[in-house]
């Protein structure tokens, strides 16, 4: 099985794929937190941006697994 996704005739790893969807993904979290007031409760945004992008990341992974995309 090939670990790879093909866009165009180009081969791309499936978890930077995946990647590509969570980073717009993690920038609408991180726009209605900021929307919502949430912000002030974090000492620390860039981190808490970073983390939002790990979760999605991992959601998305845990997706294609039990869609069998990835394995």
């Amino acid at each position: 099985m090939n670990p790879d996704i093909s866009i165009g005739g180009i081969f791309m790893p499936r978890l930077l794929v995946l990647t590509f969807i969570a980073l717009p993904l993690a920038g609408l979290s991180s726009r209605m937190l900021g929307d919502l007031g949430v912000y002030w409760l974090f000492a620390h945004r860039p981190l808490v941006n970073l983390s939002l992008f790990v979760i999605c990341l991992g959601l998305l992974v845990q997706i294609a697994i039990m869609a069998g995309i990835t394995h």
